[in-house]
């Protein structure tokens, strides 16, 4: 009886354990400085996909900055990333603008094609406002087509200037 009773116990502690070890799929936060606060969302790893980013940021005087980008191991045929621009209006998320973007090996330099990258910002949004951005992210290799989604917090825009020091600026 003792030892039907001891498999058991060592079973329920084998199992109590596995599910108090944390698993982490992916991160998001925010980093802020004395100037501007960026919200970001990283998605995790795929078989072509390494990771995929959106973040927005409040530049000042009405003016959003929006980063993306796609990061794939290894060589790919093509990487679309297409970002959708919410404002919270009334307690919800409505999409205001969407830019869509694709990139491929002959838009490179070296014509390799393993990351893209882009940075703009958007000047025909009213301020005043909490906005966020939501990503879509795509890599092609093959016949095979991977995709990651990413979104930031809200991140209020102001009508006001933010002001910069002169080591910011350069």
């Amino acid at each position: 009886m003792k030892k039907k009773y001891r498999k058991v116990m060592g079973l329920a502690m084998a199992v109590a354990l596995a599910a108090a070890v944390p698993a982490t799929a992916g991160s998001a936060g925010t980093e802020t400085s004395e100037f501007a606060s960026v919200d970001w969302a990283i998605e995790p790893r795929g078989q072509y996909i390494s990771s995929s980013r959106a973040g927005i940021t409040n530049k000042g005087s009405g003016v959003i900055g929006i980063t993306a980008s796609t990061t794939a191991h290894e060589e790919v045929d093509k990487i679309r990333i297409s970002l959708y621009l919410d404002r919270l209006e009334g307690g919800s998320w409505n999409q205001v603008a969407d830019y869509d973007y694709t990139f491929l090996p002959s838009d490179m330099p070296n014509g390799k094609l393993t990351k893209a990258t882009l940075s703009f910002t958007v000047t025909d949004q009213p301020a005043e406002h909490y906005y966020r951005i939501r990503g879509s992210h795509g890599v092609w290799k093959g016949s095979v087509i991977e995709s990651q989604d990413t979104y930031s917090d809200g991140v209020y825009i102001s009508s006001d200037p933010v002001y910069r020091s002169a080591d910011e600026t350069e």
